[in-house]
């Protein structure tokens, strides 16, 4: 009988410490929202990851794959876009292209900065190599400066990932810090390149 008695007791005790159906319920909503926000930035970054490889590796056919929908790609040397002087361009203008553009204006002078659209991936796109940068993060800016970062006016609603350099040589405390962000938007469920934005200290 006092075994019986201790059983039912037992069970009483584990019944009134279980949580409720509308509590796990709610428990398992919040995982699962929070599991896929990682994924969904993992994602980002996978994508982002493999355009700077294509990009670093020169293999421009296999890079317009990623432009997917997307009819121009939008480039700047700066994270503040000056809308008189930046690059939109279609693969034809990119592939082979021997023309000399103007791509934006050089911070504190003005002056137009032109260069061939392999001299500007080299100077501000392939070197550094961005894929070895020691920072990495989707949809949160890493590179602070003195300018405006405006380049979500000119690439709505897209994603993207920032590979960051924090400095290269000590004796200039941080000040030659380099950033690239990817830019890509979500299309029938698949990410598409859609603009390549630098970013470094600015006067």
């Amino acid at each position: 009988m006092r075994k019986l008695t201790g059983i039912i007791f037992l069970g009483l005790l584990l019944l009134n410490c279980s949580p409720e159906p509308e509590e796990q319920i709610i428990s398992s909503k919040k995982i699962s929202e929070a599991d896929l926000q990682l994924s969904e930035q993992a994602l980002i970054r996978a994508v982002c990851d493999s355009i700077l490889i294509l990009l670093e590796a020169g293999q421009i056919d296999e890079l317009h794959k990623k432009f997917g929908s997307a009819d121009k790609i939008v480039f700047s040397p700066y994270s503040y876009i000056d809308s008189t002087a930046f690059q939109a361009l279609t693969f034809d203008q990119i592939k082979d292209n021997p023309d000399t553009l103007i791509w934006g204006r050089q911070d504190g002078t003005g002056i137009e900065m032109r260069y061939t659209v392999a001299d500007y991936f080299k100077k501000f796109l392939v070197e550094p190599k961005f894929s070895l940068a020691p920072h990495v993060s989707v949809n949160t800016s890493l590179a602070i400066g003195n300018s405006i970062d405006n380049s979500s006016n000119f690439l709505p609603d897209c994603e993207f990932a920032e590979y960051y350099f924090p400095g290269f040589d000590e004796k200039y405390g941080g000040m030659d810090w380099l950033s690239l962000k990817i830019f890509v938007k979500k299309n029938s469920g698949h990410y598409e390149l859609r603009g390549l934005i630098c970013s470094r200290w600015t006067i």
